[in-house]
C-alpha cells in the first residue's frame, strides 16, 4: 500500500472557499478508481490531499491527466484561484501502524 499527498498553498482568505469545495466531496467517482483510501486535511494556509492505494501516484497522475474527467478537470479551475504557487506532491517517508514494524515505505 502507498501513499500520497497533494499539498497546496492556499491563499490568504482562501480557507472558507475551500472547506465548501472539500465538503461537496471528491468531483470524481472514488470508487471508480483504484485508491483504497482518501482523505483531506485543512489548516489555515494549506490543503492536504492524501490517496492511498497500490502504486497511488501512478493512479493519480492517471486521474488527473485523464480528459474523461471533466468534472475533475473543471474543480481543477475552480480551485487554482484559491491557491498560491504550484501544488507539491509529498511521498511517503515514514508510517506506523500498530502490529507492525515501523519504517520508511
Amino acid at each position: 500500500m502507498r501513499r500520497v499527498a497533494v499539498v497546496v498553498h492556499l491563499a490568504e482568505g482562501a480557507r472558507p472557499r475551500a472547506a465548501e469545495l472539500i465538503a461537496e466531496g471528491a468531483p470524481f467517482d472514488l470508487e471508480d478508481t483504484e485508491f483504497e483510501r482518501h482523505a483531506v486535511f485543512l489548516s489555515e494556509e494549506e490543503a492536504v490531499f492524501v490517496f492511498e492505494g497500490v502504486d497511488a501516484e501512478w493512479q493519480l497522475d492517471d486521474l488527473v491527466s485523464d480528459a474523461f474527467h471533466p468534472q475533475l478537470q473543471k474543480m481543477l479551475g475552480v480551485w487554482r484561484p484559491l491557491i498560491r504557487g504550484e501544488p507539491r506532491l509529498a511521498g511517503e517517508v515514514y508510517f506506523w501502524q500498530r502490529g507492525q514494524a515501523p519504517g520508511g515505505t
